[in-house]
């Protein structure tokens, strides 16, 4: 039977594990009070499809400033995802790591623009993942987190609004299907191992970077295992940039593959 959650309005918080391992919950209706939405407080509800703000599917009146770590971890029929506006580091809470890791059914995400970090492993484990933006809000803490990403393996092209600034240890390692990524002319930072990975069918083809003056570069930032037999990406940078480059720490083991767009 389906099983829905209407928290009443004036609701403001649900608190750590409140509703852990409900595996008939099916939708969560979350009112415009709302504010804070606690640690693990609906991890393992393995049938809920679908979460709802002010009785629409996306951009109903909310307040919510906290999705806790681990809040929706392991619901595994989840499809859909919003994230507020509010809900940013700026406010008293935080949206903070594995809150949506091992939603294995999760296929998309669409995240307000004003949002300013994807906590650490985030999305840890979203194997279905295909579809989600990356706002220039957030730029405001360069905050894509540590693993915020890893193992996503549906995840074929990503293109980052300018605003963002850095990309932190291993977001998206594992994501060897990961074919095309665009990074804006804000970017100053890719670190260790963002993008790596151990498949060695597969990989980038393409990272278009906007940035005139190259992003610092971290070990094997963008590689793969792969990369030991010769394989690199082509890296397209922006016109009379091509030099900077070629000749900067890290880049310059591109050679050639870095060209004009």
């Amino acid at each position: 039977s389906s099983t829905s959650l209407f928290l009443t309005t004036g609701t403001t918080k649900i608190g750590i594990c409140a509703f852990k391992g409900c595996s008939s919950l099916k939708s969560l209706n979350i009112p415009s009070t709302l504010t804070h939405l606690d640690n693990e407080a609906f991890e393992s509800c393995s049938s809920l499809t679908s979460i709802l703000y002010s009785g629409e599917s996306k951009e109903g009146a909310t307040s919510l400033k906290q999705i806790g770590d681990a809040c929706f971890r392991d619901c595994t029929s989840l499809k859909y995802v919003w994230i507020p506006e509010t809900t940013k580091r700026a406010n008293s809470g935080d949206w903070t790591g594995s809150s949506f890791a091992g939603c294995t059914s999760l296929k998309t995400v669409e995240i307000q623009d004003g949002v300013d970090r994807i906590g650490n492993n985030t999305f840890d484990g979203c194997t279905s993942l295909e579809n989600i933006n990356f706002p220039g809000s957030l730029g405001i803490s360069g905050n894509i987190g540590i693993r915020a990403f890893r193992d996503c393996r549906s995840l074929r092209v990503i293109e980052m609004e300018n605003g963002v600034k850095g990309i932190f240890e291993e977001a998206f390692i594992g994501c060897y299907n990961l074919n095309n990524v665009t990074l804006p002319s804000s970017i100053e930072t890719i670190n260790e191992k963002a993008f790596y990975h151990n498949n060695i069918a597969t990989g980038m083809y393409t990272l278009k970077i906007y940035a005139s003056t190259p992003p610092a570069l971290g070990d094997n930032a963008i590689s793969s295992w792969f990369n030991l037999t010769g394989y690199l990406p082509n890296i397209k940078v922006p016109s009379g940039s091509v030099g900077t480059y070629r000749n900067a720490s890290g880049w310059s083991s591109f050679g050639t593959r870095i060209i004009e767009m």
